[in-house]
This record gives structure tokens, sequence and C-alpha cells, in this order.
């Protein structure tokens, strides 16, 4: 039998909500997300609720649907995707508020991108 949760008590269900508004975001159902991530919709819908929590590689699958690091789901952070080392531009002249600017609209550019695939993998 595959474990893919588990079981938790906590008063803070920060990982079921931002699971929920990502979804949600994207004007998907819970059986989407479940589809994609080969569960049950109802084994996909305790992770909203808090009931469960995601097993790392569920987690790591989720980060790839969703275009977010795993610790924007964990609560680890507010930003939802995190600016690479290696990446092709330099931004060590920009201040701390429009390095954040330059974040958000690249985290609007991704969402967007991971939107548009999501829709042909659902259709197909």
């Amino acid at each position: 039998m595959k474990t893919t949760a588990i079981e938790i008590t906590t008063d803070s269900n920060i990982l079921g909500e931002r699971l929920k508004h990502l979804r949600t975001e994207r004007k998907l159902l819970q059986k989407d997300i479940a589809k994609l991530l080969k569960l049950s919709q109802s084994a996909y819908g305790f992770f909203e609720q808090g009931r469960r929590v995601p097993d790392a590689i569920i987690l790591k699958e989720l980060s790839g649907i969703f275009n977010i690091s795993v610790d924007y789901i964990l609560g680890l952070t507010d930003f939802k995707n995190v600016v690479k080392p290696n990446m092709p531009f330099e931004f060590t002249s920009l201040n701390k508020e429009n390095l954040k600017l330059v974040k958000d609209y690249v985290n609007i550019l991704q969402e967007n991108q991971k939107y548009q695939s999501l829709k042909h993998q659902l259709k197909n």
C-alpha cells in the first residue's frame, strides 16, 4: 500500500489554506489536482482540510503543478517562487522594493504559464 500522507493535529492549516487558494485561483477542482497527483479526490481533500500532510514526493509534485516552491506550500515563505542564483539577469543594484516587484512579476508570468500548461494537461 502506497503511503502519501501522515495524520496530523494542528491549530494552523496554512498548508491546506495555501493549497486551496492555489487551486481556486486557477479555477480548478479538487478532483483535477487529485487526477494530476494520481490520488483520490478525498485524499487530496484531506490535505486542504488539514487532516493530512502530503509526503515529500507529493509536495514536490504539487510544487511542480502550481509552479511554486515547497517552502511556500509549507508556509515557510510568502514568496511563491525563489529567484534562482543562476538567473541570467543581475538584480544586485535594485533596492528591496523594486526587487520584490520583479519577483512578483516573475511569479505572475510563471503562474500564467503553468495555468496554460495545466489546462492543456487536463484536456488530454
